[in-house]
């Protein structure tokens, strides 16, 4: 059994802080919040038990001894299990790090978790790859599993109980992967120009309708009760972009730089998807009024432009509707001075709460290369800025299970599964809408 070495380091490093050669720190090890490692927090871990026969030996989990029942822990010797309990700062002879257990539950079959280990070939009967001692049953063929032979893996499926010629422990296999590989993060610009603000749907019927500083005289917006409609292919067309109609489904297709979205006519909800964005499930926005079909013309509630097609409005008489496309607001962020330090902001669902002494969430984003879901826990702190989508200031207390959440990171994420980071800055999204562009909706 390898001994791992801890490494912790702080949220607020800077990048250079973080320049670890991989040749002495070969497991990554997720940051940790601050004076994390000072106070004890309840914490689970999955893995398989194993004995490591050093100094006397102790009962192990993934590079950490197992403080336990000696009992309970020699019957769980060699299965997948998950662990509740808090890492403990006090020295031993071992000088690992341990987990102070408090409960011990093996995995069920047919419960979907992660398995981490090298991966071997075991020369039984024919032949079988395995990882920490169970079998890997896949529809992958040898060639693409003997690539990943000798290598540490992180294997996604599940235990399975059906009888084998190799009288082992099997493990159907969803996907596999190194736990090195890279995992590509959705970032989302946050638009920083001064003097634009999202388009609302409630305002007065305006008599100059600009889009990007020309005045569109041959659109007409309309009024249904306090909301404001507005046409939805000349707005597009102006600033560049494509509206398909599908007539048997009274489908509106939107293609504009950077995004997508889908109109149905009768409808309360569009469909958006924006570019470098990785979705969990469709993307449905609401709209403060059903798509409306007037005549030939197609017209959408004013909200409608910024929240799904990327509008922005610069500030102006009450009367005037000013608007800036999704292209030009890209080239003039492209035209502005860098920042001092680019920060990666994750867009997903909070799929488990954790109210210890480091509250923190589990964010689950959108699909990685593998396939296997995006899982990071976020720590958040006493400063750390938690609003709604409309801007308005909101609690930790506020955040729940099922709602999605913008989250901008307040340093470098490692990649462990899953993986951990601070949160600077957390929104909280209406129901399932995306923050768009770093505005909200």
């Amino acid at each position: 059994m390898a001994v791992f070495t801890l490494l912790v380091m702080p949220l607020s490093a800077g990048a250079e802080e973080w320049d670890v050669s991989s040749e002495h720190y070969p497991i990554a090890v997720p940051p940790l919040p601050p004076d994390a490692m000072e106070e004890e927090q309840s914490q689970t871990f999955t893995g398989v038990v194993e004995w490591v026969d050093l100094e006397g030996g102790y009962y192990a989990l993934d590079g950490y001894r197992l403080i336990a029942d000696t009992e309970e822990l020699e019957s769980c010797l060699g299965h997948l299990v998950r662990v509740r309990g808090f890492i403990s700062a006090e020295p031993s002879i071992y000088m690992v790090p341990a987990i102070k257990v408090e409960e011990v539950q093996r995995i069920q079959p047919g419960e979907t978790v992660s398995l981490i280990g090298e991966l071997v070939y075991e020369d039984l009967e024919g032949g079988f790859f395995a990882v920490k001692g169970y079998h890997l049953v896949s529809e992958l063929d040898e060639g693409e599993l003997s690539k990943y032979l000798g290598r540490q893996v992180q294997v996604r499926g599940s235990i399975t109980e059906e009888v084998s010629i190799f009288m082992t422990k099997a493990f159907s296999v969803v996907w596999i992967q190194p736990i090195d590989e890279a995992v590509d993060l959705p970032v989302v610009e946050v638009d920083p120009l001064a003097g634009l603000c999202p388009v609302e749907a409630v305002r007065v019927l305006p008599r100059r309708l600009l889009v990007d500083g020309k005045e569109e005289e041959a659109v007409r917006p309309l009024q249904r009760g306090d909301v404001l409609m507005v046409p939805l292919r000349r707005i597009v067309e102006s600033a560049g972009g494509k509206v398909h109609w599908v007539g048997a489904s009274q489908t509106i297709h939107v293609a504009l730089p950077g995004r997508t979205a889908s109109f149905v006519i009768g409808e309360g909800e569009a469909e958006l998807n924006e570019e470098g964005v990785y979705y969990f499930r469709r993307n449905l926005i609401r709209l403060a009024r059903p798509a409306q079909l007037i005549g030939d013309t197609t017209y959408v509630s004013a909200d409608a432009l910024s929240s799904i097609l990327g509008f922005m409005a610069r500030e102006s008489e009450p009367d005037v509707l000013d608007l800036v496309s999704p292209g030009a607001l890209k080239e003039r962020l492209q035209t502005k001075e860098p920042a001092e330090k680019e920060r990666q902001t994750l867009v997903g669902l909070v799929v488990q709460m954790d109210d210890g002494e480091q509250p923190r969430v589990l964010l689950q984003g959108g699909p990685m290369a593998s396939g296997e879901p995006l899982l990071v826990w976020l720590y958040f702190h006493e400063d750390t800025k938690i609003t709604w989508a409309k801007g308005e200031a909101a609690q930790s207390a506020d955040l729940a299970v099922g709602q999605q959440i913008s989250a901008q990171l307040s340093g470098p994420m490692l990649t462990s599964y899953p993986a951990r980071a601070g949160a600077d800055s957390i929104i909280i999204l209406s129901d399932v809408s995306l923050w768009c562009s770093g505005r909200n909706h």
